[in-house]
């Protein structure tokens, strides 16, 4: 009997066979190389009667071997194997939301390379379900006071859908429906809640509630910053008595609105340019007016009532991006009174620089204040905001895959030009530890609020942060 003969009796052999993985069962391939090291002779001559029963019974003496010998190695082989098959899956997971944050391609799935490469000429429909979500956890200790607080500063759920052809990757209508739920505050919050529709991989068009295009740490998931929240710049909020809803800076945040991305991946530096029309801030500060007459929505026949966003994207070289916004927002000129809406304008630069070991966040921006001061509570002037985050990271244990994440940010508010005592700066120093392919992390953070009187008053606090996603 010939050769091929031998390997057919093998399974553990066969060319196409499911056991040729990255982790092989022993209890496979041990009796096949066991049968050719007691029967070398076997390999060349013809084989007789005799032959075939010492054949046959050393066959199943190889068989029956390694289960005597223990079974738990081939268990934990196959343990072995669905650990390596999860940690793989979990590096495209974290590839695949890394990608989503920068607007490029998510990278193919373990295995699905290869699938691919037999579909080329055909498109099929796809169709994927994902449901995420992630917990904040915060202990934070203020002072003046030395007030103690621990609460659970965030829950959220996260459903996504994609519907998309697969095949050559460049043809077909790619669908995508996201659905982010707070639940922290004890009421369900839709945060995000939009459709995606890419007829090409380079235009993109949605409509729904989700982020407007301006400021990069803004843009950036919290998960994905190494500080425990974006400080003053971002969180400060300005109440009065005229309205329900605070003053805000424009400087990003959620509305609901329709926008549209054109990515020119074939040009130099990759740019991507973005346009968004969103839901005019004035209006919903005049939902709740203190004064019914001053609760009318603006219309187009008052002027416009929206808020306009732009944005140009570029990225230089790989792991830095830069970009320059423009924003045409609404506001009231006088806190809860209709008569006063106009458009203010903000623009500036911004950059991120994701090199490893090296986070860094950099933007500067300037803009009509839609503040309100003063006891007429007017609002007046123009404001100025900077920021810069920097962090890097250091292995502790490669094997856990644990990771240090020493930290330092610093920000300036200048609120208002035509004030004085209007301005805050905060410093935050921290260290991460990051774990689990970056499935979980414990924060901690010093931070500083030098504010002067018109905003209100100093403020130091030490925040313990504990967060997991799923």
């Amino acid at each position: 009997m010939k050769r091929p003969v031998r390997a057919a009796m093998c399974p553990g052999l066969q060319p196409k066979s499911p056991w040729h993985s990255k982790v092989s069962p022993p209890n496979v391939h041990a009796p096949c190389s066991r049968l050719f090291a007691l029967t070398p002779h076997m390999r060349s001559a013809p084989i007789g009667l005799g032959s075939a029963i010492v054949l046959v019974a050393t066959l199943c003496t190889g068989l029956a071997r390694p289960v005597w010998a223990g079974p738990g190695r081939a268990a934990g082989a196959e343990e072995s194997a669905a650990e390596d098959r999860g940690e793989d899956a979990t590096r495209a997971e974290k590839a695949a939301k890394s990608a989503e944050l920068d607007g490029s391609p998510s990278p193919a799935k373990p295995g699905q390379a290869k699938k691919n490469q037999g579909e080329k000429s055909k498109s099929k429909s796809a169709h994927v379900v994902k449901v995420g979500g992630r917990v904040f956890v915060r202990d934070a200790v203020r002072r003046p006071g030395w007030t103690n607080e621990l609460t659970l500063d965030s829950a959220r759920i996260d459903i996504e859908y994609k519907g998309r052809r697969v095949g050559d990757g460049k043809s077909g209508t790619a669908i995508e429906v996201r659905i982010k739920t707070e639940l922290s505050s004890g009421e369900a919050e839709i945060r995000d809640g939009y459709v995606r529709i890419s007829p090409t991989r380079d235009v993109r068009v949605q409509a729904g509630r989700f982020k407007r295009p301006i400021s990069g740490v803004a843009l950036e998931s919290r998960w994905n910053l190494p500080v425990v929240d974006r400080g003053i710049v971002s969180d400060l909020e300005l109440n009065n008595a005229l309205t329900a809803e605070p003053d805000r800076l424009p400087l990003g945040g959620r509305s609901e609105g329709v926008s549209a991305r054109l990515r020119l991946r074939h040009r130099r530096f990759d740019p991507r340019i973005t346009v968004g029309v969103f839901r005019g801030e004035a209006n919903r500060q005049l939902a709740e007016a203190s004064i019914p007459e001053n609760r009318a929505p603006i219309t187009l026949s008052d002027g416009f009532p929206e808020d306009i966003y732009a944005r140009v994207e570029v990225e230089p070289t790989g792991g830095v991006r830069m970009a320059t916004s423009l924003g045409w927002y609404t506001y009231l000129g006088l806190a809860g009174t209709r008569d006063t809406f106009k458009h203010g304008i903000v623009s500036g630069l911004d950059a991120v620089v994701k090199k490893a070991p090296i986070h860094l966040w950099l933007e500067a921006y300037v803009g009509t204040s839609p503040l309100h001061f003063g006891t007429d509570a007017r609002a007046r002037g123009a404001f100025v905001a900077v920021r810069a985050i920097a962090a890097t990271r250091l292995v502790v244990s490669a094997e856990s895959r644990l990771q240090l994440e020493p930290y330092l940010s610093g920000q300036f508010l200048d609120a208002s030009n035509e004030f004085d005592d209007d301005w805050a700066g905060q410093v935050v120093v921290g260290v991460n530890l990051l774990g689990g392919a970056r499935s979980w992390r414990l924060q901690t953070a010093i931070s500083h609020l030098e504010v002067a009187g018109r905003l209100f008053g100093d403020a130091t606090q030490f925040v313990v942060q504990l967060g997991a996603v799923f």
